[in-house]
């Protein structure tokens, strides 16, 4: 990341800051984070360097002359602010851009499929409570776990991610309940999507009329093709 483009996320992140308002809740009430002391820019510096270098704690304590307690707050707090701006940004790329990054076995195949989709869980632990255990418990994984759908473009990048789900729902039922079908009639209005065109899953997915709905076809190829395309 550039200098210009660190400047420019701090415009997005914080349009009227000014340098007069921090507009971050802290969990912490600790006298380091006031912003003459530690600006916000700085901040956010600290917990972009936790996200792509993954600083220790105390090394980032060392390197910005502050206390351990203080970067644990200020890495919780920048990163419950910037969640909802950023995650509020679409990722999706044009139709064009996805088209002309396809690999060349994929688009022989599958010119128009624009993306693929699935469900990954998460195991987690098994909850005291009864309800709560049948309601985390996977048939699929036999153990607790939390399920989310990951759809990622035609190479493999991750262009959408739903909230995540008890692990006893169906993948159909995550993709009516996550919004990602208004999602989908969103791009398609703005010209991301065209009528007729696809995204792939796999056979577990019965959503055909869903797709059909808003005029998208669901690609579910047989079982070999999706092993040749994987090798």
């Amino acid at each position: 990341m550039t200098y210009a483009r660190f400047l420019m996320l701090l415009s997005f992140l914080f349009p009227s800051e000014n340098g007069n308002h921090n507009p971050v809740v802290y969990d912490s009430k600790r006298k380091e984070i006031h912003k003459d002391k530690f600006p916000l820019s700085e901040q956010v510096f600290l917990y972009l360097c936790r996200l792509r270098n993954g600083l220790s704690i105390k090394d980032l304590a060392f390197r910005f002359n502050i206390k351990v307690q203080t970067v644990s707050a200020v890495i919780n707090s920048i990163a419950k602010y910037m969640y909802p701006r950023l995650g509020s940004l679409s990722y999706w790329p044009t139709r064009n851009v996805l088209i002309e990054n396809m690999t060349e076995a994929y688009r022989i195949d599958f010119p128009t499929c624009l993306a693929i989709l699935d469900c990954t869980e998460i195991k987690t632990e098994k909850p005291s409570s009864l309800k709560q255990q049948s309601q985390l418990y996977s048939d699929y994984k036999s153990t607790n776990t939390l399920k989310a759908l990951v759809v990622c473009d035609p190479r493999g990048s991750v262009i959408f991610v739903s909230d995540l789900f008890s692990g006893s729902i169906s993948d159909n039922k995550i993709v009516r309940q996550c919004g990602f079908l208004d999602h989908l009639r969103n791009l398609k209005a703005k010209g991301f999507i065209h009528a007729n065109d696809s995204l792939m899953a796999d056979k577990g997915f019965l959503i055909e009329n869903d797709f059909k709905e808003i005029n998208i076809e669901l690609n579910i190829p047989p079982l070999h093709r999706v092993q040749g395309l994987s090798q």
